[in-house]
């Protein structure tokens, strides 16, 4: 199976193996519960959450696009906002830095025209 062709529950099972991590370990630092990421490492749920992969992958250190691809997810609309990205990806980062750097991300954001929530230009500007 190539890389592309891995479902989401083989890339999670792979990453925490080769990590030496249980899934309890895991389930933990997500917040979720042991069984569900059992669940998820079988593909045994339909659409997992995207926020909660997206946190996964964070704890795994593997791109949540690869990840949320994988589970099926159109990616433009399953990414998060740059809010939770943060929060999951920065977490040793402290709340006011966070904040600091998605203020940044608004404010060049708006000044090239793109939406706050990062989908595209905002109404009248790609006119």
């Amino acid at each position: 199976m190539t890389k592309q062709e891995q479902t989401a529950g083989t890339i999670l099972k792979t990453a925490r193996n080769q990590q030496g991590r249980s899934m309890q370990q895991v389930a933990d630092e997500v917040g979720i519960t042991k069984s569900l990421l059992g669940a998820w490492e079988l593909d045994q749920v339909a659409q997992p959450d995207p926020s909660r992969l997206t946190r996964l992958a964070g704890v795994l250190g593997i791109e949540a696009n690869q990840l949320l691809k994988a589970a099926g997810y159109e990616l433009d609309a399953a990414l998060p906002t740059m809010k939770p990205y943060l929060r999951s990806k920065y977490k040793h980062l402290p709340p006011e830095a966070r904040a600091e750097i998605q203020s940044a991300f608004d404010r060049i954001s708006a000044k090239y025209g793109s939406s706050p929530d990062g989908s595209g230009p905002l109404d009248g500007q790609d006119e």
